[in-house]
């Protein structure tokens, strides 16, 4: 199963682990990772999915203490 997502990386960027239902960017947002979310958006995140809890990326992203670069602004997300 592993290398099933392994070999295609929309499917990682779309993965949902099985607990909460939190993508990469989820994570990268719930902990601060500014640079992080970035790298994922521009990869194809999709800031519209939503966790098990109807939580999408950008919820966490105003909430999120910042780290690793700027602070988190609708401008500074790619397109």
């Amino acid at each position: 199963m592993i290398l099933r997502y392994a070999t295609d990386p929309a499917r990682l960027l779309a993965f949902q682990e099985p607990f909460e239902g939190n993508t990469a960017l989820h994570a990268a947002a719930k902990q601060g990772h500014a640079e992080v979310v970035v790298r994922l958006l521009e990869a194809g995140a999709e800031l519209s999915a939503t966790n098990e809890a109807g939580c999408d990326g950008g919820h966490f992203l105003s909430a999120a203490p910042r780290r690793g670069g700027d602070a988190f602004t609708a401008g500074a997300f790619p397109q």
